[in-house]
């Protein structure tokens, strides 16, 4: 055979496995995006679990507010997004996932670190830190808060709160996902009592298919 048609042939056979890759959700790309407290802790976690068994795949992870996730999706610029809140838009679709609850987060030699969970009276004494005003999760604080609390620090991301607590500024009062996924030796954490719980859902777009990569990471997140 000559060079010229196996080049021919070579190509044609590489063209057959890259769609059959795509069509299997092996390569292509995948722009997602995620709540702060969502891309910073699990789903990075999920995200490298997932390329792991897809080399030739790319993703986009960035985080950004949940109300911007779905005008991109419904804009078609992400496929995928993960929030604490289901979208709220009639194009868009959804899944549960996972709880998530909001956490006291301090250094291990804090007075609260004796306490194994703390309520809201434990905290009366303490500078707080916690996320602002607009922020959905600040919003299910505050119709959980009896009482007034010293806020001292407001932050976008529980990433800043937790950075802040390492310092010394106050007790950060954010979700613990991130101390879960990439834990500070110096800060430990107690759980709030009763309960300022969320769910996380994955969002996707019904104005367009799906394309094979992003069922595969939809099911990777669901049997998680």
């Amino acid at each position: 055979m000559l060079p010229e048609v196996q080049e021919i042939f070579g190509r044609v056979a590489g063209l057959e496995r890259f769609s059959q890759d795509l069509a299997e959700g092996l390569q292509g790309t995948l722009a997602i995006a995620a709540s702060s407290p969502i891309a910073n802790a699990w789903l990075a976690q999920a995200v490298a679990e997932f390329v792991r068994t897809r080399p030739q795949a790319r993703i986009s992870l960035q985080s950004m507010d949940s109300n911007l996730i779905a005008e991109r999706l419904v804009n078609e610029q992400i496929d995928l997004g993960v929030s604490f809140s289901p979208g709220g838009h009639a194009a868009i679709q959804s899944l549960p996932l996972r709880h998530a609850a909001l956490s006291c987060i301090f250094p291990q030699d804090h007075p609260l670190a004796a306490l194994q969970a703390i309520g809201i009276d434990d905290l009366v004494p303490y500078p707080v830190i916690t996320y602002l005003p607009q922020a959905l999760l600040r919003q299910h604080l505050n119709a959980f808060l009896k009482r007034p609390l010293n806020i001292q620090i407001e932050v976008a991301t529980s990433m800043t709160g937790i950075v802040l607590a390492f310092h010394g500024a106050g007790v950060a009062l954010v979700e613990s996902g991130l101390l879960a996924a990439l834990p500070v030796p110096s800060l430990t954490h107690r759980p709030l009592v009763p309960e300022v719980q969320v769910r996380s859902h994955v969002l996707w777009s019904s104005l367009r298919p799906q394309t094979a990569l992003s069922r595969a990471f939809v099911q990777h997140l669901t049997a998680r």
